[in-house]
């Protein structure tokens, strides 16, 4: 249970980086305009995916298949007896949580930024127990690499 948390933690985190900032207004929908997953989204909101053209959807999928990975890893550790040192999939794991915690940082930075609401230092304001709680995540993976390698 511990490790599927751990998968759960990390989708709420992946789901709320996808959401506009609180208080910003809803961008219009356009029906005139087919769907192109190549170029940017203009119009989507801040913490829209698509904002960022071919490098968010892909951003996007790879962050969704690394929770999953994340997840697999966790329950592979935990359950498996031969698995349970620290070894190589205790290292990848926590490797991968290292990447998907400051990727997901730093998404939420780029939502503060191009955010067309201002002053910018409320949306980080708003978006500081997410961060807090992200760079917890982070620590405890470097945490988890140092430990591994000495």
């Amino acid at each position: 249970m511990l490790a599927l948390s751990i998968g759960f933690r990390f989708l709420f985190y992946l789901g709320f980086v996808s959401l506009p900032p609180q208080g910003e207004p809803p961008t219009p929908p356009q029906q005139d305009q087919p769907a192109n997953f190549l170029r940017m989204d203009n119009e989507a909101h801040s913490g829209h995916w698509m904002r960022w053209g071919f490098i968010g959807f892909i951003l996007k999928h790879a962050l969704l298949a690394a929770i999953i990975g994340i997840t697999v890893l966790q329950m592979l550790w935990r359950l498996i007896a031969r698995f349970s040192v620290f070894g190589k999939i205790y290292k990848a794991d926590s490797i991968m949580e290292v990447a998907v915690s400051g990727l997901l940082i730093l998404k939420l930075l780029g939502n503060a930024y191009i955010s067309s609401m201002r002053p910018r230092w409320k949306i980080v304001l708003n978006y500081l127990p997410i961060i807090f709680s992200l760079f917890f995540s982070l620590a405890v993976g470097i945490g988890d690499i140092a430990q591994c390698w000495y």
